[in-house]
């Protein structure tokens, strides 16, 4: 009776151990996706930051091909440099800032594009995975290229 609990147990620890297979192609895309890191890349600055630390981000896409998007900022993104030795403060995002979508989506193998409820194009986003971490690239209104890293 002791070696089939054994057994069990040495099955368990084999399947646990085994490294995660990496996610490709637009069919991994489905399910639930949380924020983990912004990267903000200006002409002349970078910032990244952790998502938990500023606020959240989901995003989830289903089999029938709808979608749910919000990403909020909770506190203050603030980039601090040194500009001629003096300390200089730059709030590049503000608490409150809040960005939602809902509606439909069509995903190729590297990009995904967003409509609204009336099937208008919302927004257009390239993507690649590194390993089971999704990574979106899209630029902002200003010309600021985004990446996002997202985990299930």
């Amino acid at each position: 009776m002791k070696i089939y609990y054994i057994a069990f147990l040495l099955l368990l620890i084999n399947y646990g151990c085994k490294p995660s297979i990496p996610y490709k192609g637009n069919k991994d895309l489905i399910g639930n996706w949380e924020g983990k890191t912004v990267d903000i890349i200006a002409q002349s600055e970078r910032v990244t930051f952790p998502m938990y630390k500023y606020g959240f981000a989901t995003f989830t896409l289903y089999n029938d091909s709808t979608y749910y998007y919000l990403m909020e900022i909770t506190r203050d993104v603030i980039l601090e440099k040194e500009i001629f030795g003096n300390p200089y403060a730059k709030t590049v995002l503000k608490s409150g800032f809040k960005n939602y979508r809902t509606g439909y989506y069509l995903a190729s193998s590297s990009e995904i594009i967003l409509y609204d409820a009336n099937r208008i194009i919302s927004k257009e986003y390239s993507y690649y995975f590194e390993e089971q971490t999704l990574c979106i690239k899209f630029k902002d209104n200003e010309d600021k290229q985004w990446i996002i890293t997202w985990e299930k």
